[in-house]
């Protein structure tokens, strides 16, 4: 993962990454707002987490605006260069009594 991230900070961010993250985003509300826990949930964060009133509207615009620069700027200013948590889980599955190795890395 961790080399993974250096050569998508090496090549940078092209136009096809940047419309694939966007529509990844919209996907994400519209299934998220497909229930009313859905909803609550997410106007709950948005109320817990700023001081102004944010609405689906808003929140859509602001995800719609970021540019390859502002990824990049991101990348270069939090995750470029800096360390890293890794951690390795072995749960056994229920099932078969077998170990499945899950690797989940923080960058």
């Amino acid at each position: 993962m961790r080399q993974g991230l250096e050569d998508s900070g090496k090549a940078g961010v092209t136009d096809a990454d940047l419309e694939r993250l966007k529509g990844a985003q919209e996907f994400g509300y519209a299934t998220t707002n497909e229930s009313c826990f859905g909803k609550a949930n997410l106007l709950a964060r948005w109320w817990a987490s700023t001081d102004n009133k944010q609405n689906v509207q808003s929140e859509r615009a602001r995800y719609q605006s970021v540019t390859k620069a502002d990824i990049m700027r991101v990348y270069n200013k939090y995750v470029k260069g800096k360390k890293c948590l890794k951690t390795l889980v072995n749960p056994i599955n229920p099932e078969t009594g077998k170990r499945k190795i899950q690797t989940a890395e923080n960058p």
